[in-house]
């Protein structure tokens, strides 16, 4: 099944159920998307989570009296989403790839998350059924969250994390092919935008998820609580804010369908 055999094969080994709350840094990613969506998601609402993971949204909400379906690729995560299923409120769990979303019925869902798959995606082709599939279970002017990883944050992480991957070589491919490993691919903030641009939607919010918080992540993991619930109230003053978008590891993007 093309790059998305090297998907699986990653997410087999790797501890997604814990990446979201490993810090203070990596926490922030979770806080501000659902400061975003808990504007827009209420109990009984019908809820698509398109790569639902290990469950920590898809549970979130349905924790919160929302009707979730999770729909996830990776054998590993649907048996977290399962043995999870003893602690919390029910959610329906499908497993299946994001390209194809046939199984449901069109304009049935209010909220459509696709907050991983475009991570993984790399031709545009694959991105746009992706995206097309999620836009046609939505209902009109049903919410649509797209969550993608900047590739301009990713090259500087990299370089940071080990100063050869440094080269002309690596800076051309990070900025040109968007991709690394074969298993994740990139976007930057005006990418995501043309790709979403031809499709029925309308962008409400363009989200620096995480803004600074990886570049200082030494700093912001020895806060106290005080001082890291002031950085986040900054963050949340300033996370939409366009020459910050490029500084962010991870975007998010909050818009309806036309």
């Amino acid at each position: 099944m093309d790059d998305l055999k090297l998907v699986i094969d990653y997410y087999q080994e790797y501890e997604e159920d814990k990446r979201l709350f490993r810090d203070n840094a990596h926490k922030i990613e979770f806080l501000t998307t659902v400061h975003y969506l808990d504007q827009f998601i209420k109990p009984n609402m019908r809820v698509l989570e398109v790569g639902a993971g290990t469950g920590i949204y898809s549970y979130y909400y349905a924790n919160k009296g929302v009707q979730v379906t999770a729909f996830e690729l990776v054998d590993k995560n649907i048996n977290i989403l399962n043995e999870k299923l003893q602690y919390n409120a029910p959610i329906e769990i499908i497993q299946g790839d994001a390209r194809d979303l046939s199984i449901f019925k069109e304009n049935h869902f209010d909220v459509v998350l696709c907050l991983g798959p475009l991570y993984h995606l790399h031709s545009d082709k694959h991105k746009k059924q992706c995206i097309n599939e999620c836009l046609k279970v939505v209902k009109p002017n049903g919410l649509v969250a797209f969550s993608y990883i900047n590739n301009y944050m990713a090259f500087i992480n990299e370089a940071l994390y080990d100063n050869r991957f440094l080269t002309i070589e690596n800076i051309d491919n990070m900025l040109d092919n968007f991709s690394i490993g074969g298993h994740f691919c990139f976007l930057n903030p005006d990418k995501i935008e043309l790709l979403l641009n031809d499709f029925p939607f309308v962008i409400k919010h363009h989200i620096a998820v995480d803004g600074l918080n990886y570049t200082l992540k030494d700093s912001i993991n020895n806060f106290n609580d005080r001082t890291f619930n002031n950085w986040f109230y900054y963050h949340l003053r300033t996370c939409e804010d366009k020459s910050i978008l490029g500084y962010s590891s991870h975007g998010l993007i909050v818009g309806n369908k036309r």
